[in-house]
């Protein structure tokens, strides 16, 4: 059965002497950015659903369906504006499904890739390459084929969640994310990591594994110089649950708020808001 992560307490991770590898909560407020210069106000987009990509009936997070077809998206371009970054997504059905409020079957493809790139001007969506119940290993398989293929500037690395459901040790987890992000890197990719969502209701081993899971990922981006996005900071109530209004029927994925406050949350990350004068 596909889980959720429970992020628990994770300390907050030093900016490496580059910058990056810092856990980035949601929070701050989205008028200012810091980029060297005022920012172009980004839109406002809404997660409505849309009628594209509709998943099967009756899929659910517990169905074991690892060659499912990824979205589908537009083939690798080379024609994006040469002061835009395209970008790939690396996950589950935690980017590859939407849920309209009280749905229980995922009405759309996920919506937090395409909402990120509608708001962020500087980023176009090369390929939204989340399969439900992917685990890392099947991430890992599929690399050259969903995302080195697509050539993109930048990758966000969402997985572990089937992982800790199937019983996955840590390490290996653990060592199929190194893999992809020091692949990527030798292509002269940016990647970004996303930390694991909470859940509300698991059994105590598995919230012990993504505790763990998050805090290795903390450290590899710090000890690699990448961002480190905390989801479950930016989604979760104060006591570590998923929010209400984040979480779909299940409690363990997204709505489309939920995917729309994850998509501003990775917005966020990738500009920090300016300090004000003292």
């Amino acid at each position: 059965m596909l889980w959720l992560s429970s992020l628990g307490s994770m300390a907050a991770v030093s900016s490496a002497s580059s910058g990056h590898g810092r856990a980035i909560p949601a929070g701050a407020g989205l008028n200012a950015f810091a980029s060297g210069a005022p920012t172009t106000p980004r839109p406002s987009v809404s997660a409505s659903a849309t009628s594209a990509g509709p998943a099967s009936p009756g899929a659910s997070a517990s169905d074991p369906s690892p060659s499912d077809p990824a979205p589908s998206d537009p083939a690798p371009s080379d024609t994006a504006p040469s002061d835009t970054r395209r970008f790939v997504v690396l996950g589950d059905s935690l980017s590859a499904w939407s849920f309209a409020p009280g749905g229980t079957h995922p009405t759309a493809i996920g919506l937090w890739p395409t909402v990120l790139a509608a708001e962020d001007p500087g980023l176009v969506l090369a390929n939204n390459a989340g399969i439900p119940s992917n685990t890392t290993s099947q991430m890992l398989s599929r690399l050259r084929r969903d995302v080195l293929d697509y050539n993109p500037d930048l990758l966000f690395v969402f997985g572990g969640t089937n992982d800790v459901g199937q019983g996955f040790e840590i390490s290996t987890t653990l060592a199929n994310i190194r893999e992809i992000v020091e692949t990527a890197k030798g292509r002269g990719i940016t990647v970004v990591l996303l930390t694991l969502l909470p859940v509300n209701d698991d059994y105590e081993y598995r919230n012990e594994a993504r505790r763990q899971i998050n805090a290795a990922l903390a450290i590899l981006a710090e000890q690699d110089g990448i961002l480190l996005v905390d989801s479950g900071a930016a989604l979760s109530t104060w006591d570590g649950h998923l929010a209400p209004e984040y979480a779909a029927y299940d409690g363990l994925h997204l709505s489309q708020r939920g995917e729309q406050a994850l998509a501003e949350a990775v917005y966020i990350a990738l500009h920090p808001p300016v300090p004000l004068p003292s």
